[in-house]
């Protein structure tokens, strides 16, 4: 064979080749994301398969750490020196629950508030995801920083919680890659965005430092990051457009 047809052929076979690696994903992204992560990764190369695990940040880190997994998206940073980070995209918080529920905090302000605004408004209760789930510590500190008194526990997933509050049990904060498929399930969910600077988590991706320098990991976060960007994106021109319940 012709030694640059049988190059051309290995350098082929080589790109046509699947790598197969264990990735987690926080459980209040996965639902969310994953569809566009695995659609780019289709097309990507080296091309890479994954055995999945959704669960709670906690739980991935202690996987990661214990060689379960080779790499995870969750919300940064978690200043783990054994674990490398990557920051992928933004993901800001709204406030959610029935419109008029909004409208009647929201109208005691001019414009939109900012977040600190609303330690002077009667939210009633702020409801959160249970004990466990990274994003429910994430709306406590952000509750602590308001100096928001009360702050229920319970919902075990961001879909119990959207219907919870659709439904008039409360407010919540939702973030922006969860929205778009939690106002189709719940169409009387209302959403409402604060005033600069809004609340966001982080999202990135974590590896084991074994698995540093490999080129697999660089095309796994580009798939994260391009899907990630594009979700809140879609988001944000939702809520621009008006097509989605907004307190006025």
């Amino acid at each position: 064979m012709d030694e640059t047809l049988l190059l051309e052929t290995l350098g082929k076979r080589f790109a046509e080749a699947s790598l197969r690696v264990s990735v987690g994903m926080v459980s209040t992204l996965a639902p969310y994301l994953l569809p566009g992560v695995l659609e780019r990764l289709q097309s990507a190369s080296p091309r890479i398969e994954l055995d999945l695990r959704e669960a709670s940040g906690q739980t991935l880190v202690s996987d990661l750490l214990a060689g379960r997994l080779d790499a995870a998206v969750v919300s940064l940073p978690l200043g783990v020196l054994e674990l490398p980070e990557r920051e992928l995209f933004e993901d800001r918080f709204l406030l959610a629950g029935r419109p008029e529920r909004l409208a009647a905090v929201t109208h005691a302000f001019e414009g939109a508030p900012r977040p600190p605004d609303l330690s002077r408004a009667d939210l009633g209760p702020l409801l959160t995801l249970d004990e466990g789930h990274c994003l429910g510590e994430q709306i406590r500190g952000v509750c602590a920083t308001w100096r928001l008194q009360e702050v229920r526990r319970g919902a075990g997933s961001l879909a119990t919680l959207s219907r919870l509050v659709a439904s008039g049990a409360g407010l919540t904060l939702l973030p922006e890659t969860a929205i778009i498929t939690e106002r189709k399930n719940s169409p009387e969910l209302g959403l409402f965005r604060f005033a600069a600077p809004e609340p966001s988590r982080r999202i990135g991706l974590v590896h084991r430092v074994a698995s540093h320098g490999q080129h697999w990991i660089d095309v796994l976060g580009d798939a994260v990051a391009e899907a990630g960007q594009a979700l809140v994106n879609d988001t944000r021109a939702m809520i621009q457009s008006g097509t989605t319940a907004k307190a006025a």
